[in-house]
């Protein structure tokens, strides 16, 4: 199969001056990572796995994930 599965992915965490293990699996791995709450458009993205990290996350957020 030549096609890729997964064209890219990146992280969202939320932290205050303390390395999560989040910003710290993504550094380690060179995964991008982005800062809650967002600044980022949405639209390039298929997919989001949400896990619980202290945050109501909007549901303009969540809704806007296709699959």
């Amino acid at each position: 199969r030549s096609e890729r599965l997964l064209n890219r992915l990146e992280a969202v965490t939320a932290y205050k001056g303390n390395e999560n293990s989040i910003l710290k699996y993504a550094r380690e791995h060179k995964i991008k990572v982005h800062h809650w709450p967002l600044e980022i458009s949405l639209a390039d993205f298929d997919i989001g796995l949400v896990v619980s990290f202290g945050h109501l996350i909007p549901t303009k957020i969540i809704q806007s994930f296709p699959l």
